[in-house]
């Protein structure tokens, strides 16, 4: 077995690696670093971890880490309500996914949490919905949940529930969006990231609620069949898909033929 994880057959990305190591590890710490203070809500210090570690990677051409690395940025972003910023970053990140044909990856919710071309369509929605437009948030919404159902995978469904959860809890339909909130939160296929954003809502819905009404919401949305929600929030959210969705007046995100399965 050769000593190389390039294999003997090319000395030349050997070479590349070693010159490029240091700058790549640096990268990754910057990566790391700009998680764990994110995480602990210091968005600014994580969005200036990014942008040294994405300068770092555009320099190295690392593609899908470039697209993570705006999805991160485009969050910390949303988080300190630069609205213009996040937008620009989750599009770059789309961009990237499509370019390079990610779907969708899931990860540790440590390691920055999954992402790929619907996920980022979700964020867009976020995004919308933070700047005041539950009309384009829908859109968003609607077109994340729409490329799922041509690529069937219930992981996914669940997490992009997260979405029209919040709209919902912003419109003050609290019971609806505590449902599926549940759905999204005690589905057997619901995963680390999907779990723990759930929760997160889920806290927040219970203040606005009478723990009576709270409690019966929460155990429909339990029994809830995944596959009924979805045609549902499809049906609902259509409408609200038009011209004001997406810029362009299409109603619709260029997925890069990704709705197309």
């Amino acid at each position: 077995m050769s000593g190389s994880v390039f294999g003997d057959q090319n000395p030349q990305g050997w070479i590349r690696f070693s010159l490029s190591k240091t700058d790549y590890d640096a990268a990754f710490a910057l990566g790391f670093l700009g998680h764990t203070l994110y995480r602990r809500g210091e968005y600014a210090e994580a969005m200036q971890c990014y942008e040294e570690s994405l300068a770092l990677f555009v320099k190295m051409g690392q593609g899908y880490v470039i697209g993570r690395l705006h999805s991160h940025l485009g969050d910390a972003a949303l988080a300190l309500r630069q609205y213009e910023s996040a937008r620009q970053h989750h599009e770059q990140a789309l961009s990237v996914y499509k370019d390079i044909d990610v779907y969708w990856k899931e990860e540790h919710i440590d390691l920055g949490a999954s992402w790929g071309v619907p996920v980022s369509v979700m964020s867009l929605g976020d995004v919308a919905l933070a700047g005041g437009s539950s009309r384009q948030a829908s859109g968003h919404y609607w077109q994340a949940l729409q490329m799922a159902m041509e690529r069937p995978r219930n992981e996914l469904y669940l997490h992009l529930l997260l979405g029209p959860t919040k709209l919902w809890a912003q419109e003050g339909r609290v019971e609806r969006a505590v449902e599926v909130a549940a759905l999204a939160r005690h589905h057997s296929a619901s995963v680390e990231e999907t779990r723990t954003k759930a929760d997160e809502l889920l806290e927040r819905l219970q203040a606005e609620l009478p723990p009576e009404a709270y409690t019966a919401a929460e155990a429909r949305g339990r029994t809830r069949d995944l596959e009924t929600t979805l045609h549902e929030l499809l049906v609902e959210l259509g409408p609200a898909a038009g011209s004001e969705a997406i810029p362009g007046g299409s109603g619709k995100v260029d997925t890069g033929g990704y709705s197309d399965g």
